[in-house]
């Protein structure tokens, strides 16, 4: 070979090399980005949606054909993983309650990626998720806990109802949570009902327990008239509760917490999250026949309601409690 012929074919040998790992390079960069979910079961028999990177699920959604159950995962990546009676498809989970299957079949979990900087936005459909009849075991539970991270900035929206089987609870965890009015979520039996949000919650919709707990953990912004209703569960509202403009005419609450207590650990009409200010409830209506000494506790040290009703009831008295709802 002569020395032009090896200083040639040397260089296109180096090129096709040169190229060769730049495409394998981006095939890698591109494994990166379409990371699947991976799913499981778990020893408590639910199955395990575990987000990977920065995967979003655009429509959560259940639906049932006799002793299957379908968990629609519509989002930005494939699914993989397995775990008994499992069929793992790209954009679905078929489980199959049947015999041979996940008899024990006892709810949803969906669970955020723990990287810093790995966002997750997981949003349940207009179809919601129905655990009230599927098969499976007696009591079915639904839990989305996006928070592996505190520093992202997760949200969780609910735009369809939420409903649990037996006495399996339904929580709600993420950096942000916003249910929108088709989101109401309700458990029947012990079931507890519990909402949580490092930043704050935007509500619109109703929640229902049977005997459960009903607890807001976190700032909570009304965006719609919401009720609460339990026969006999505690409602507590962790934090500020307010309405959604620094102006009259805002949404209104109204609890009925049978023969459970009531309770707002800290303001009532005041946000302090950016824009902060008066945001005020259009009317506060609390009912319940406890009878004790903490039956309704409003503990926040200014509260603000519109000039709508402020209806408090209780089983026993009341106290000074009415003080301290000044009307503006």
């Amino acid at each position: 070979m002569t020395i032009f012929s090896k200083l040639f074919f040397g260089r296109v040998r180096k090129n096709i090399q040169t190229k060769a790992i730049s495409r394998r390079l981006e095939l890698l960069g591109l494994e990166d980005r379409i990371t699947p979910a991976t799913i499981s079961v778990n020893g408590s028999n639910e199955v395990v949606i575990q987000l990977v990177g920065t995967e979003d699920i655009s429509d959560l959604n259940t639906s049932i054909n006799g002793s299957i159950i379908t968990i629609n995962t519509l989002g930005s990546s494939p699914n993989t993983g397995s775990g008994t009676g499992l069929t793992v498809n790209s954009g679905s989970i078929l489980v199959n309650t049947g015999t041979g299957g996940l008899t024990g079949f006892a709810g949803i979990k969906v669970l955020g990626d723990s990287g810093s900087g790995n966002t997750n936005d997981v949003t349940i459909g207009a179809t919601g998720i129905d655990l009230s009849s599927a098969p499976g075991a007696a009591n079915q539970s639904l839990t989305i806990d996006l928070t592996q991270v505190t520093i992202d900035q997760d949200t969780l929206t609910v735009q369809g109802p939420i409903k649990t089987k037996g006495s399996g609870n339904a929580s709600l965890t993420s950096v942000f949570v916003d249910i929108r009015a088709n989101g109401a979520i309700s458990t029947s039996s012990t079931g507890n009902a519990a909402i949580t949000a490092l930043e704050e919650i935007k509500t619109a919709a109703n929640v229902t327990t049977a005997n459960g707990n009903i607890t807001f953990t976190g700032d909570t912004m009304l965006t719609g008239n919401v009720e609460i209703n339990t026969t006999s569960g505690n409602v507590l509202f962790n934090g500020r509760v307010y309405g959604d403009q620094q102006t009259t005419g805002n949404f209104g609450l109204k609890a009925n917490s049978g023969s459970g207590t009531f309770t707002v650990v800290n303001d009532i009409g005041y946000r302090v999250i950016t824009p902060s200010n008066i945001y005020p409830l259009s009317y506060l209506k609390v009912a319940t026949t406890n009878a004790s000494a903490q039956a309704i506790s409003l503990n926040g040290s200014k509260n603000q309601v519109d000039s709508g009703e402020v209806n408090l009831n209780a089983g026993g008295a009341l106290g000074s409690l009415a003080k301290y709802l000044q009307p503006l």
